[in-house]
This record gives structure tokens, C-alpha cells and sequence, in this order.
């Protein structure tokens, strides 16, 4: 570490530990509110989760067994919160299941249980033009596949936004289960990070090996995430044991420079996961299993601990991926499998299709919202698909082909830079908004030209990253090493291609010339998102105040 960096250290060490010791004062009463540091308001009562929400589309199985699964952890605890269930079905008789069920649900558990589904989001997407006098083409780009991209996730997770504004929230997949696990080795204190992912990784040949591995606890998991979701860094600091239980190696100097501020707090919180992998962007960088091949520390020497080890790996999709202490971090990793949610102030939407639209909220809330932060727990909850999933021979490969519309998303945001005097996250959300609509609406030639420079760079950096792992290993073990080559030697001659910066997944049904265009179409449509999300927001939040939820209560 740079001298500097050291000296930095040490004097945020300092402020951390004034700024822990303020927030024990406070509590005492020794300071009178006044008094304190501007990121601890004493004045706030405890975080409690109001909601807990599932996403889901033609999953009734799985929903009915992963929504059964978190009532009655609620339930053993004896939590009050309500359930929201997202549904983006289209089949009118599958919407109708599953009113059905979630009512028998209710009837048994005694719960409130909400349901968003078609009918529910186009009355509701009325209600908000009218009252925000809002564009109805954004609107309708928000909540729904005007553009029949068929991958519809972050609208649904849009939907779950808008009706829970001004509450903190849990949201999870429908094919997930509420069974708590603690990380290995669990360690108290808190972990800082940045430009990196913080989680480590185990490796299984089955589920069944994965689940034997790890002992499920009986533990509040709305309790887990309410220790950091919306905490400021200093009382999550004095909770957890101040200063001298902080870990500080994995910070880099832009990730100083915001702790330095003194403001801040969890907004999204991230649970771990075990089972399957939930890795599925069909071309992207995030995809397993090529992250493996980039793995470091413990996480790498578990993956190439032998060839049989490594080769089953990379078929197998069963693993173990959690922190092993409280983490902060940056947006670098935003998964959405399971996540707590800080919904009482603006955050910004999600892509609304495609898949990488946690990703792509990762990266724009640590873009546009300075003060805030994300929270790794170091517990696991199970990911069990219903039915199994394999990685087939090659696929670590797979990415190497070519881009995809999260690269290309990310690779816009990340290009803006922004101008002084833009310090709110609505101010810097709607300037972002304005420069990817100014993308959007370039001539074809120059958005390509754009997006070619950005894609290139962005792969630079990944084979950059790929020759520094080779050097520090020493290209050992060779069956792990030759598969970094050939990664590499795959994607040099991929970005040889002029259309390379095309993505993949758009092309899928359609002609090259159409994704192109559909391309620099979704770019203009997200900007013009991010602009009118603040309108959107306040709309949502006038509406609920009279009443006026997107999902209805069954």
C-alpha cells in the first residue's frame, strides 16, 4: 500500500473513531443531537423491515414454496410485516393460480399478503401519468416489454419500488428458500471493499454435498439485514465493535475519499447464497463460470485444489458464496437473488429487460448516490431452482464471443463524467439520465463508434486483469492457466470484429442491423428513465398517500 494510502488510513481511522465514539455518546444522552456528527441522527428509531417482496413470472410451485418458506420464518420470530408478490406472468389463467393459491396462503398463515399482476400494473401506470402528468411512453418502459425483450425482471423489481415507496424492504427470487446458513469461519467486526467482489467462493459437485457442507440456523433473516439497512457507517461501526475491528485492505483511494466525507449509509443490503449459482447472463462477463477464472485468494486455491476439483467446477452450478464478515462495500457486485432495500428515500430504477439489471442498479446508485453504501451479511440463504441446472462442457468460454446489453448499459454509465455543483442523487441521476438519452439519439454511425471504443476499453481492462492473474500465479496450475489463454486468445479475436460491440443477447430472434438499432434504442429509453425517475417516485408516493398501492390486497 502507497505511503499515502497509509497515512489516509490511519487518519479515517481517527475520524471512524470519533465518529463510533459520538454515536455511543449519543445513545447515552452524553450529546444533545446538535452535537453529533451529520451522518449519525440519533434522533431515528431502529430499522424495521416493513416488507417482504417476491419477484416471479409462471413460477407458481416455486413461489408457493419460497413464499411459504419466508412466513414462516417470520412467523417463528414473530414479525408483523406484510408480503408483496410481483408477478409478471402474461397467461391470464396463470394469474389467476395464482390469486388462488396466495389467498389460500393467507387464509392459513393469517398474513397480509399483496399481488401486483397485469391488470394491477396497467391500472396502476395509469394512475401515475395522471397524477405526476408524467410521459406515458416512460411510464410503460418502466413496468412493462414494450420493446419484447422477454427478460422482464428489472420491471418487476420496478413495480416492487413503486408500490413499497417509503418503506425498507426484503426482496427475493422465487425459486429461493428462507433457510439460513452462517458463513464459514465467521468473523466479528466490519470489512471495507472496493473494485472488487467481496464474497468468497466454495465449489460442489451436487446440491445435495453443497447443503451438507454448511449448518442451517433458526435465525430472524429480516433481523440480519436490519443490523446494517439504513444504518450510517458510524453506528454500524460502534455496533460492531468500533475501530479496532475494521478491516481497511481492500479499499481503493475514490472509495477513501467517500468515507472521508463522514456521511453515508447501507442502502441495499446482500444476503449470500447456496445452491445454484444464479449465474445465467447468456454473454456477459457476469455469467458463470468465467469469473473463475479470475478468482483470487482462498476462493482460487478451493477452485484449482486439483483438475477434478476445478473440471467439475466448471459443469457443476452448486456453490457457496458469502462474505465471512460484515462487509461495506461499493457497487462493484450487486446481485439480486436476495437484498434488502432502503426505500424511504430515492433510489434509482432498473433496467427494465434484460438480465444484469441488478448489476446495472449497483452501478448507478454508487454513481449518483455518494452517501450510499452496500452491506454484504455473512449468511448464506438457499437458491434451489426447481428444476436442475448444469453448466454444459465450454461454456467457461461462452462470454468470450462477444458483448451484451449489461456491458454495453454499464460501459454507458460508466463513461459519464460528472460536472461540479451536482451533489444530490436526483440531480446527478437525471444528468446521467440526460447524457445516455444524448447516446441515444446520436446518428447509428457515431453510437457505433461509441460503443466500439467502450467496448474495447472495458475488455482491455478484463484482459489486463486475466494476464496479472497468469503472472501471479505463475501460469500454475497448467489446467487452469491453458484456459485462461485460450479465454484470452478467444477474445482478442472476437474484438477483431467490427460489429463485436453488438450485444449477443439482443440478436437472439433478430437481425444484426435490428439489434444494433434496439441497442442504442435502449440506451436513449434508460436515460429517459433515469430522468423522470424522481417524478416518477413522487407520483408513486402522492398516490400511496391517498391509498393507492400498485399491488392490491388479497
Amino acid at each position: 500500500m502507497a505511503q499515502e494510502d497509509a497515512h489516509t488510513i490511519a487518519q479515517l481511522l481517527r475520524e471512524l473513531d470519533q465518529l463510533s465514539e459520538d454515536e455511543v455518546n449519543g445513545r447515552l444522552g452524553e450529546e444533545t443531537p446538535s452535537q453529533c456528527p451529520r451522518s449519525v441522527d440519533i434522533q431515528n428509531p431502529p430499522v424495521e423491515i416493513a416488507s417482504i417482496g417476491l419477484i416471479t413470472c409462471n413460477r407458481l410451485d416455486g413461489l408457493r414454496r419460497a413464499l411459504t418458506s419466508y412466513i414462516q420464518n417470520n412467523k417463528l420470530h414473530g414479525r408483523t410485516n406484510d408480503f408483496v408478490v410481483m408477478d409478471d406472468s402474461s397467461s391470464i389463467e396463470t394469474r389467476k393460480a395464482y390469486r388462488e393459491m396466495l389467498r389460500s396462503l393467507k387464509m392459513r398463515y393469517g398474513v397480509s399478503i399483496s399481488y401486483g399482476g397485469l391488470e394491477d400494473k396497467v391500472h396502476f401506470a395509469k394512475q401515475l401519468i395522471n397524477a405526476g402528468d408524467l410521459p406515458p411512453d416512460v411510464v410503460k418502459f418502466a413496468l412493462f416489454d414494450v420493446e419484447n425483450c422477454r427478460y422482464t425482471y428489472g420491471a418487476n423489481r420496478n413495480a416492487l419500488l413503486l408500490h413499497t415507496i417509503g418503506d425498507t424492504i426484503f426482496s427475493a427470487d422465487d425459486d429461493t428458500v428462507c433457510r439460513v446458513a452462517p458463513a464459514p469461519g465467521l468473523n466479528a467486526g466490519v470489512s471495507f471493499a472496493s473494485n472488487c467482489d467481496p464474497r468468497e467462493l466454495w465449489f460442489f459437485p451436487d446440491r445435495e454435498t453443497a447443503l451438507r457442507s454448511i449448518a442451517f440456523v433458526e435465525k430472524d433473516i429480516l433481523a440480519v439485514h436490519e443490523e446494517l439497512l439504513g444504518k450510517d457507517l458510524g453506528s454500524i461501526i460502534a455496533t460492531l465493535g468500533g475501530t479496532k475491528a475494521l478491516d481497511l485492505d481492500r479499499i481503493d483511494s475514490r472509495f477513501l475519499r467517500r468515507l472521508e466525507s463522514g456521511r453515508g449509509r447501507a442502502v441495499v443490503t446482500l444476503d449470500g447464497l447456496v445452491g445454484d449459482c444464479g449465474w445465467g447472463a447468456p454473454f456477459g462477463y457476469w455469467g458463470a463460470p468465467f469469473g473463475y477464472l479470475l478468482l483470487n485468494g482462498e476462493s482460487h486455491e478451493r477452485l484449482v485444489r486439483s483438475e477434478s476439483d476445478y473440471h467439475s467446477a466448471c459443469t457443476s452450478r452448486e456453490v457457496l458464496r458469502t462474505v465471512k464478515r460484515i462487509t461495506i462495500s461499493d457497487g462493484t457486485y450487486c446481485a439480486g437473488t436476495f437484498m434488502g432495500l432502503d426505500n424511504r428515500s430515492l433510489l434509482p430504477p432498473f433496467m427494465p429487460v434484460q438480465r444484469g439489471q441488478d448489476i446495472i442498479f449497483g452501478t448507478t446508485l454508487w454513481m449518483c448516490f455518494e452517501d450510499s453504501y452496500f452491506g454484504h451479511l455473512p449468511y448464506a440463504l438457499l437458491h434451489a431452482p426447481v428444476q436442475y441446472r448444469q453448466f454444459w462442457p465450454g461454456e467457461i468460454f461462452r462470454s468470450a464471443s462477444g458483448f451484451d446489453t449489461t456491458k454495453l448499459m454499464i460501459a454507458c454509465i460508466q463513461s459519464f463524467e460528472f460536472g461540479s455543483g451536482k451533489t444530490s442523487g436526483k440531480e446527478r441521476l437525471q444528468a446521467l439520465g440526460r447524457y445516455l438519452m444524448e447516446l441515444g439519439s446520436m446518428s447509428l454511425r457515431d453510437f457505433e463508434e461509441f460503443a466500439s471504443i467502450q467496448a474495447r476499453g472495458m475488455n482491455t481492462s478484463f484482459i489486463s486483469m486475466m494476464e496479472e492473474r497468469l503472472r501471479v500465479c505463475g501460469e500454475s496450475p497448467e489446467f487452469w492457466a491453458n484456459d485462461v489463454k485460450r479465454y484470452l486468445g478467444l477474445l482478442q479475436k472476437a474484438l477483431t470484429r467490427e460489429d463485436y460491440w453488438v450485444p449477443l443477447d439482443l440478436i437472439d430472434g433478430r437481425s444484426v442491423d435490428e439489434a444494433r438499432e434496439l441497442s442504442q434504442r435502449l440506451v436513449r429509453k434508460f436515460g429517459e428513465l433515469l430522468y423522470w425517475w424522481p417524478h416518477i417516485v413522487e407520483a408513486a408516493r402522492g398516490l400511496r398517500a391517498q391509498g393507492k398501492t400498485l399491488a392490491q390486497r388479497l
